[in-house]
């Protein structure tokens, strides 16, 4: 067995003064998970900025806009919104799902970026909407794939949700199954992990955390989530109607590019709020102990593959790491991802390699260079399962990658 490395270049989102939404790189050493801060947009000038020192103007004007990625995208702007379209959304039609690259999903929810990984070997097909409106982003997706994905929100943002359609016996988060109905509340406290079925379509709003504790204040003395946990899932009842119409209701006018009314930031997060305090221990779905035990397993044994990516990884190690046989180590990614350790490891290098050529400079790095980083040796091997799964050659995705930060694209 022969496995991948993480990307060591990630995104950057601007917007320059007229709110115009623009990619730049940087070049980073963290592997995993990213976390954004935002300095400013259009009215608070908007600019998400990672992990490296930068200035709001070199940030915001000194940095050349770089070739965007993915198809059928399109910018638009009414009054203080800013709109990103990628492919249309419809709630009973998938045929609006395009072929996106990986390094556009990872910037979906702007303000962090989103590792995925590829469960199904299918490539990426989706389709979402994003509006930054009254100091939030509101944002719907349709994901027609099955992936793993991680996430860390920065210490100013949270998030709140609802799914409208996933498959409950694919889709979980730190191991508790996700279903259709569900509402979701993620404050910024460490990485989030989930996977989605092919069909999930949601709803998200990201705002400051400081909006969501005044909220909480404001209803119920408390500035903290009733579970006391970063993250907290409860389901939707008939009392919490209303609700759900208002998520439709946006996940509608998003897709459609229709703009939000005034004061939705306020209404919705009101509405959230006062569904989140009104759940009881009924409406919070739980994790099985044998789940748990799964989910446990797989977390260390993922941690394992993903320090070890460059060189070869043998299947006992990755079950003394996960401290289980290996019957114990396939039991537990058959219930969480649905594939063989084998098959996960696989996956996990060549999605490394996708994110590393869609970021990387094209006059400095070569496929075979980024391959053998991802521990990928047989290169024609790698070429082939790589054209399967994302749709083209390892070197037409480097060749359509940005140039350096700071360099013409």
């Amino acid at each position: 067995m022969r496995k991948s490395c993480h990307s060591r270049t990630h995104f950057l989102h601007a917007f320059d003064n007229d709110g115009v939404l623009k990619h730049a790189v940087y070049g980073g050493g963290l592997s995993g998970i990213l976390a954004f801060k935002v300095l400013h947009f259009q009215g608070w000038r908007a600019c998400f900025a990672a992990t490296i020192t930068a200035t709001d103007d070199a940030l915001g004007n000194g940095v050349r806009p770089v070739r965007q990625w993915g198809r059928g995208r399109a910018a638009d702007q009414t009054g203080d919104d800013t709109v990103m379209v990628d492919g249309g959304v419809e709630d009973n039609d998938d045929s609006d799902l395009r072929s996106i690259d990986l390094a556009t999903l990872s910037g979906v929810l702007r303000v962090c970026d989103v590792e995925l990984l590829l469960l199904d070997g299918n490539g990426p097909r989706a389709a979402f909407a994003s509006r930054v409106h009254e100091e939030a982003l509101f944002c719907s997706i349709s994901c027609g794939f099955h992936c793993r994905g991680r996430f860390m929100l920065p210490p100013d943002w949270a998030m709140v949700g609802y799914l409208h359609a996933t498959d409950d016996a694919l889709s979980w988060c730190h191991g508790v199954p996700l279903a259709p109905g569900m509402a979701l509340t993620v404050m910024p406290e460490g990485i989030s992990e989930f996977t989605l079925s092919p069909g999930s379509k949601m709803t998200l709003m990201l705002v400051p955390v400081a909006r969501v504790q005044r909220k909480l204040t404001e209803l119920s003395l408390r500035s903290t989530p009733p579970a006391g946990q970063a993250l907290s899932l409860f389901n939707l009842g008939d009392d919490a109607m209303p609700l759900v119409r208002h998520y439709q209701q946006l996940h509608a006018q998003l897709g459609q590019g229709g703009g939000l009314q005034a004061e939705e930031t306020e209404r919705l997060l009101h509405e959230h709020i006062q569904a989140l305090l009104g759940a009881g221990p009924a409406d919070r779905p739980s994790c099985s102990r044998a789940r748990r035990t799964h989910y446990l397993i797989a977390q260390r044994a993922e941690n394992f593959m993903r320090l070890n990516l460059r060189r070869n990884i043998y299947m006992n190690e990755i079950c003394d790491a996960a401290g289980v046989s290996e019957r114990g180590l396939r039991y537990a990614f058959e219930d969480l991802f649905g594939t063989s350790p084998n098959r996960y490891l696989s996956m996990l290098r060549l999605c490394a390699a996708c994110r590393s050529l869609s970021m990387a400079d094209s006059n400095r790095r070569s496929v075979k260079a980024i391959a053998l980083s991802c521990g990928l040796w047989d290169l024609s091997r790698f070429a082939d399962n790589y054209r399967k799964v994302f749709g083209e050659l390892p070197r037409d995705t480097l060749m359509r990658a940005p140039a350096q930060l700071g360099q013409p694209a």
